[in-house]
């Protein structure tokens, strides 16, 4: 594991002067064939297969440093009045106590920004790839290239809808503003916002098309698999909804993948018990940082920590006890960043959910216990938990979701989690915190859950603004 982890970040180093190329050449593209526009002969311009695979395998583009707000306006946490007035930026001051002017004079905003440069380079590549005949001896290196940038088009489009795009509602997404939606490198064309219900679909189809095309597995858990294209399918259809396919990808992606931690064979009381590329990582990727939840900076929301049973290791694994404060240490990323890939665990928790909400009790229980057996103290190697039962699929499902809250918090999962249960009256939340005295709330369906878009895009682009 550690021989693969020091081959991608090598990989990444090399890909640091290509990446400024890609960009002068797209913004010459619009004048002349781009391939003509080189500078200097010392310079690269992407055009064979390996060259496109190197973009890909940036992982300080695509797999570190992706949305991170949604983990400041989630509930996982609270932090001092201290530490708020210190935090980096006034995005993320605004985005803790769900402020209505989120930007404050501010113009820029890092998830939106990361994100369409990630799209960008995305469609660079899948413009690139019709100049490039795929033949026999090159087919599977080249399905998988192309399979990996309609993967990340498509991720990163997710990650901004749960950000910038209001709760999806079936009856009603096709009039609500959704994303601007770029699926070629030209980047003077105009900007217009499609509609909610033409987002989701873009994101669908995109990882349809890459699970047709991309392996079973690759040799680096940072580069998109069948497997993962499968996993993110789920995780979109859980979001919006739609049951049958949640349950449907989840279940493609357990057959391909099924392995789960034993939490009892960890080092539980290590700085970061878990480590990277671990046997439940389906795909790695990173979320962004902020300063605000940085190191020590921040403790785990004490309701939360509490939930735990005694003999529920998740308790030791995620959690250490720094004098009277919590924080975390359960990251699949093995250090301080929080995990924001796909993982085993929330494929059985999307399925045992699906499950549940398809009056399949039996089934959902089943899922959910062999989840929960891994996570529990041992007696002479064998498990103390006890399988729970569920007197109907309603009660499945609330024990579900109460574990859903357990197993994966810092995510980049609590904040979409909250925008689609908020729309069932028995699952809503309303959210609190208190800063220096005051106190600041979020109820249920409030126009807050949506993000305005940076004043930025909105001056030079002329796009709507979201209702904050």
């Amino acid at each position: 594991m550690k021989k693969q982890h020091k081959l991608k970040i090598i990989k990444s180093v090399t890909m640091l002067y290509l990446i400024p190329i890609l960009i002068l050449a797209t913004q010459l593209s619009c004048k002349k064939n781009w391939l003509e526009a080189k500078p200097s002969k010392s310079l690269i311009v992407p055009n064979s297969l390996n060259d496109y695979q190197q973009i890909l395998d940036n992982t300080n583009i695509f797999n570190n440093g992706l949305a991170a707000l949604s983990e400041i306006n989630a509930d996982n946490y609270y932090t001092t009045y201290a530490n708020w007035q210190s935090s980096g930026s006034a995005v993320e001051r605004n985005s803790y106590t769900w402020a209505k002017d989120l930007f404050a004079g501010e113009t820029v905003c890092p998830d939106w920004t990361n994100a369409y440069r990630n799209i960008l380079y995305a469609n660079i590549i899948i413009e690139g790839l019709t100049k490039i005949d795929a033949i026999p001896a090159n087919e599977k290196e080249y399905n998988s290239i192309r399979g990996g940038a309609l993967f990340h088009r498509a991720h990163n489009l997710y990650n901004l809808a749960q950000l910038f795009c209001p709760p999806y509602h079936d009856q009603n997404a096709s009039n609500q503003a959704g994303l601007p939606i770029r699926t070629n490198a030209k980047v003077n064309e105009p900007v217009i916002r499609a509609n909610l219900k033409t987002t989701y679909d873009q994101i669908t189809s995109d990882l349809s098309n890459a699970s047709a095309l991309l392996p079973e597995t690759q040799p680096y858990l940072t580069r998109p698999s069948k497997n993962a294209a499968y996993a993110m399918l789920a995780r979109v259809n859980l979001a919006i909804g739609n049951y049958k396919k949640a349950l449907k990808y989840a279940d493609l992606s357990l057959q391909l993948n099924h392995q789960l931690l034993e939490f009892s064979s960890l080092n539980q009381t290590a700085n970061f018990p878990f480590t990277l590329f671990n046997k439940e990582v389906i795909f790695h990727c990173a979320a962004g940082t902020y300063l605000i939840l940085s190191g020590v900076r921040f403790n785990v929301d004490t309701t939360l920590y509490h939930s735990y049973d005694g003999n529920d290791l998740r308790k030791t694994c995620y959690y250490k006890l720094s004098g009277t404060e919590i924080k975390f240490k359960g990251s699949y990323v093995g250090n301080n960043s929080f995990f924001s890939g796909l993982a085993v665990d929330e494929m059985l928790l999307i399925r045992a959910e699906c499950q549940a909400r398809a009056n399949n009790t039996i089934a959902a229980m089943s899922d959910l216990n062999t989840l929960l057996k891994t996570r529990w103290k041992t007696e002479n190697g064998i498990s103390t938990f006890i399988d729970k039962n569920a007197a109907n699929a309603g009660d499945a499902l609330a024990m579900i979701l109460t574990e859903r809250r357990k197993e994966l918090p810092f995510r980049e999962l609590r904040w979409t989690d909250l925008r689609r249960l908020n729309q069932m009256p028995a699952h809503a939340t309303t959210l609190t915190r208190l800063l220096n005295g005051i106190s600041y709330s979020l109820p249920p369906n409030d126009s807050r859950y949506t993000l305005p878009i940076p004043p930025n895009e909105i001056t030079s682009s002329g796009i709507e603004q979201n209702q904050r």
